[in-house]
């Protein structure tokens, strides 16, 4: 019999796309190497402007969108030139996955997409409860809802010491403006 994980919820709202982002950002700063996140919501929820964020904590420069009509988007994996010097490297890749067609579970796994899911990055899966068994059991579980035309309510679930410790250093981090625990 395996060991039950470790569990945590954490509850936010946000008030504005950059608050989300924000709370990505506090993600990307204190998530382990080798994280997996589920991102799901209706359409314009916030899924990927967490990912922007989350992007941003991870020190990856650029834009960041959904990847919708690719599987995966590898953010963070290019060497930083040394033109860009003054350019911290990232601390680790973002494997941006998007499984909302359907099918996609089929693809993923025909691409080798599940190796990722153990790889030297953090994995964020918009709509990623479409993969249903292929997460692994120690992952992020975010869900993004409405509140209102600039409100969303976020919720995070963690299964794992790993990532139970990331949810209590973002609940203490006093950085997190507009974002408030419900």
């Amino acid at each position: 019999m395996a060991p039950e994980l470790a569990q945590a919820l954490r509850s936010f709202e946000s008030h504005s796309p950059e608050a989300t982002e924000g709370l990505g950002e506090q993600l990307g700063r204190h998530l382990p190497p080798g994280s997996v996140l589920t991102l799901d919501g209706d359409l314009g929820s916030g899924k990927t402007a967490l990912v922007r964020g989350l992007a941003r904590g991870l020190g990856i420069p650029g834009p960041i969108s959904s990847p919708s009509y690719t599987l995966m988007v590898a953010h963070g994996t290019a060497p930083v030139a040394e033109a860009d010097s003054d350019c911290a490297a990232p601390r680790c890749p973002l494997y941006h996955y998007d499984a909302w067609m359907e099918g996609r579970e089929k693809a993923f796994l025909s691409q080798g997409g599940a190796e990722w899911f153990h790889a030297d990055g953090i994995a964020a899966i918009e709509w990623g409860a479409r993969l249903g068994p292929l997460i692994p059991d120690e992952h992020l579980a975010l869900e993004l809802s409405h509140r209102g035309p600039a409100e969303r309510a976020i919720t995070l679930r963690a299964r794992g010491a790993g990532l139970v410790d990331c949810l209590v250093a973002i609940r203490a981090m006093p950085d997190l403006k507009e974002v408030r625990e419900l």
